[in-house]
């Protein structure tokens, strides 16, 4: 391996070695969003699986609303924008502006791609389109890039940190994700399909900026 080849391979932002599952992982996702985004195309009930969730999470869960509301707020707008901060400073931590890029640019185009896939499969919940979940699409998309940064294997200090923002973040994602099925404010394939979006789209925005920061 030559001085460049060795220089491409740290400044990656997709270690070589996770590349050919990442774009499984990516064409798997893609699939999944086309097949829930066709078969719930233009409905406006819950299929058999949402129904099952629900209920489930309507009988497990108690319906405190205040709570729920709180955690289900976790993907909106503000702590949204306060958590892409958050990435954005651990992966200049890290040394890597390339990952301050990736947490900036990684959700905006995830959040972008679901809002234009909304009308497109025009699925709808409480008379407003909720396919794919645009709170999970965000939430995904920020953890995706956590996962990145921490698969760069920083210094011992940095890993904790990144690990410690990961968890704390997943466990809000999680919460989430219940909070919007149990308030019925999304279906359970809403958030599936949000997931699979902020996923795949940052996973894409990480190869196409390699690809730019490598040309140049």
């Amino acid at each position: 391996m030559d001085v460049r080849e060795a220089r491409s391979v740290r400044s990656a932002l997709v270690p070589p070695e996770l590349r050919g599952p990442a774009r499984f992982a990516v064409g798997t996702c893609a699939l999944v969003v086309l097949a829930l985004g066709v078969r719930y195309r233009a409905q406006h009930v819950p299929g058999q699986l949402d129904t099952d969730v629900e209920d489930w999470l309507r009988a497990h869960v108690a319906g405190h609303a205040p709570v729920l509301h709180a955690v289900a707020t976790v993907g909106s707008l503000l702590p949204v924008l306060v958590a892409v901060t958050v990435v954005a400073a651990v992966g200049y931590a890290v040394g890597r502006w390339r990952m301050v890029l990736l947490a900036v640019l990684g959700p905006a185009a995830a959040i972008a791609v679901t809002e234009s896939l909304k009308p497109l499969f025009g699925r709808t919940i409480n008379d407003y389109w909720s396919f794919p979940s645009g709170h999970t699409t965000a939430v995904v998309s920020l953890l995706t890039v956590l996962a990145l940064i921490w698969l760069r294997r920083p210094g011992r200090g940095v890993a904790v940190v990144v690990g410690s923002v990961f968890l704390v973040q997943a466990v809000l994602a999680a919460g989430m994700a219940i909070a919007l099925i149990r308030l019925h404010l999304h279906y359970a394939t809403d958030i599936a399909g949000g997931g699979c979006t902020g996923f795949a789209v940052v996973v894409v925005v990480a190869f196409v900026t390699e690809r730019l920061g490598g040309r140049r």
